[in-house]
């Protein structure tokens, strides 16, 4: 067995032991548009969602932005491509925008996720 196998192996049992910790959460995409000549308008713009399990590491409000309330999350790398092709994360009821600061080492992914208050 590789290293990258024996890491994806524990990777996934420590998720599995945070259970109750790891919450469910939706990568949200919107697809584009596509325009009808025909009818010279845009069809409906739709949301692509992608099941990822993430682990909210921090939660700060920002002093200097009071109305922004910032989290880091941590999630699995191989259940997403890339998260510049994501819009925003929804965990539970609440959307999530994400920042320019991401962290990824190939297994994990470390964002920086605000939404306003």
């Amino acid at each position: 067995m590789g290293y990258r196998a024996l890491i994806n192996r524990n990777l996934d049992t420590a998720f599995r032991l945070i259970d109750d910790l790891a919450e469910d959460a939706l990568l949200l995409r919107s697809e584009t548009p596509e325009f009808d000549f025909s009818m010279a308008s845009a069809q409906e713009l739709h949301l692509v969602a992608t099941p990822v399990r993430v682990f909210v590491m921090d939660s700060k409000k920002s002093s200097a932005e009071r109305n922004t309330v910032k989290k880091q999350v941590l999630m699995k790398t191989k259940d997403h491509t890339d998260l510049t092709v994501y819009d925003s994360l929804r965990i539970g009821d609440v959307t999530w925008r994400f920042t320019p600061t991401s962290e990824s080492d190939g297994y994990t992914t470390l964002a920086d996720i605000s939404r306003e208050v």
